[in-house]
């Protein structure tokens, strides 16, 4: 049995077609990360520093 399963695709336009495939839009979510925040001197409020 595999509960992870990893897949890459070949190009951006690869992805975009298997992302319409496989996932409904309510599934697709958009998060940003601490760390990128950091590294990208943003605030929370994505107030550039």
């Amino acid at each position: 049995m595999c509960r992870n399963l990893i897949h890459a695709s070949g190009s951006v336009e690869e992805a975009e077609m298997e992302i319409k495939h496989w996932f409904s839009p309510n599934e697709i979510i958009s998060y940003r990360l601490v760390q990128d925040e950091i590294l990208y001197d943003v605030n929370l409020d994505g107030i550039l520093e």
